[in-house]
């Protein structure tokens, strides 16, 4: 799960990328979510291991230059603020 939050409490986005196996009946019924296009959760098809850095508690946490990509794409500028803080504390 790509966590911003849980890296660092500087911005919390509109939007929630979430990296996940499937997105099965039983999990959008565990999640009490129905769907919206216009939603503020993206649900990512994982690649293997490799989009997990590390966990935070038992949430498993994205790869800096993950969160890195995803801030950047956004068209707010606070997303893009945000990344650089990502970009300065973790990646460089």
């Amino acid at each position: 799960m790509p966590r911003m939050k849980l890296l660092q409490k500087f911005y919390r986005g509109l939007e929630l990328p979430t990296f996940i196996e499937s997105l099965n009946d039983q999990l959008r019924r565990q999640l009490r979510i129905i769907p919206d296009k216009s939603g503020p959760l993206i649900f990512l098809r994982s690649f293997g291991s490799i989009p997990f850095w590390r966990e935070s508690g038992s949430v498993p946490i994205a790869h800096p230059w993950l969160i890195y990509s995803e801030l950047m794409y956004s068209p707010d500028p606070r997303a893009h603020e945000a990344a650089e803080e990502i970009k300065r504390e973790y990646l460089i």
